[in-house]
């Protein structure tokens, strides 16, 4: 039983690991789309902790898991400092994501009536309506 789930929660963090790959190849897909351009780092930025916060959700589950097999106090304090230390970064990381759409330019968030093609021209995006 007790190998199982270590098993389980092994699996578990190689998943969060391939998380994290699947994050960096997609920051190198943005990074080469956009030229290395500031708005392209940006969104380089972006993809990175999105898939970091994604990442240390399933590395926390995986050492929650853990913690059926620990068996001394001091286990379980080390097991409590990690899973602190995992929290703060996801917080933050989390806070980074939310927060960065406004460190965008204008014509680069993704709520802005205006829009940059592959080429780096503006233009306005009008709904179908207003011709």
């Amino acid at each position: 039983m007790i190998e199982a789930v270590r098993l389980g929660a092994r699996l578990i963090e190689l998943i969060g690991g391939l998380v994290i790959a699947w994050a960096m190849l997609r920051i190198l897909g943005t990074g080469a789309a956009t030229r290395f351009s500031n708005a392209g780092i940006g969104k380089m930025r972006l993809v990175m902790a999105q898939g970091v916060v994604s990442a240390l959700g399933l590395m926390t589950a995986a050492t929650l898991l853990k913690t059926i097999t620990l068996r001394s106090w001091s286990a379980i304090g080390i097991f409590a400092v990690i899973l602190a230390l995992r929290t703060v970064v996801k917080r933050t990381l989390a806070a980074e994501v939310r927060s960065e759409p406004s460190r965008l330019p204008p014509a680069e968030r993704p709520d802005s009536p205006s829009s940059t093609d592959a080429n780096g021209q503006t233009y306005s995006r009008q709904s179908p309506a207003s011709g």
